[in-house]
């Protein structure tokens, strides 16, 4: 199961610049050497209900396959 709302993470790249990525859709939000850039960013970001769905299939699918076979 996806988390209920996007939580970013931060990642320092080798640039300098620092990049936000969605906890939920896995996207790249933006990349800025600014912080109030990546927060406005942050802010503006909607996640696609699409790919929400294909990663939850995956994600379902995934957690399907850990769990021991009846046997």
């Amino acid at each position: 199961m996806l988390p209920d709302g996007p939580l970013f993470v931060h990642r320092d790249n080798a640039d300098g610049t620092t990049a936000t990525f969605c906890s939920r859709c896995y996207m790249t939000v933006a990349s800025s050497q600014w912080e109030a850039d990546l927060e406005r960013a942050e802010r503006y970001h909607k996640c696609d209900p699409i790919e929400l769905e294909y990663l939850d299939g995956i994600l379902s699918q995934i957690s399907k396959s850990d769990q021991p076979e009846d046997r």
